[in-house]
């Protein structure tokens, strides 16, 4: 029959061997924790980043531009597919691509004049187009931001939201291509949070 101190021997190499487990259980969740870590700030380092910009008209309380840039921090070509105005209701494009004119003092910010044909045109919701031409719009890898659209666009009287929502989809040009589909938001323009580009 063991005596008490084999007893008490077993018992400390039984808790010595369930520490060791733990600890080795611990440590390894930790590395499994920053691995995944790791790999989520790989992939958002590969992923494409947008941002929207809005400018008043001179001549116009509803009407605004919408600057959007890219960053295509992909490893593949990105061609765009449609832009729509996911929020709030009322906020519509013009589909008038022809452009704009302003005019600004040396130094000083642009003032942009709102074409006529703009308020005779007609207006969508969603966009499969933002150029005049008929070109595919294209966007190469790179690390730094690019001009990706500037558009017209309409706010109703009455504002429901504090932001505006886009919505952008493109075909990813892998080697399968694939649709990817971002969202990019700004807070709701008025005359006093937006202002001219210099």
């Amino acid at each position: 029959m063991p005596s008490p101190a084999e007893w008490a021997r077993a018992d400390v190499i039984a808790a010595l061997a369930l520490m060791v487990s733990v600890l080795a259980f611990i440590a390894s969740a930790i590395s499994s924790v920053v691995s995944w870590r790791s790999y989520l700030a790989g992939i958002a380092a590969r992923t494409p980043k947008l941002r929207v910009l809005f400018e008043p008209f001179e001549n116009s309380d509803e009407w605004w531009i919408a600057n959007f840039d890219i960053w295509n921090r992909s490893e593949h070509m990105l061609r765009f597919d449609s832009i729509r105005i996911e929020w709030p209701p009322g906020v519509v494009f013009s589909d008038w691509l022809g452009g704009y004119s302003g005019q600004g003092d040396s130094g000083g910010p642009m003032h942009y004049t709102l074409p006529d044909e703009v308020l005779s045109g007609s207006t969508a919701r969603k966009l499969t187009q933002i150029e005049d031409d008929e070109l595919d719009l294209e966007f190469n890898p790179q690390t730094t931001g690019a001009h990706f659209a500037a558009l017209i666009f309409r706010t109703p009287r009455w504002r429901l939201s504090r932001n505006v929502t886009f919505r952008i989809d493109m075909i990813e040009l892998g080697e399968v291509p694939k649709r990817v589909t971002f969202r990019v938001a700004a807070p709701f323009p008025t005359k006093k949070s937006t202002k001219p580009r210099f």
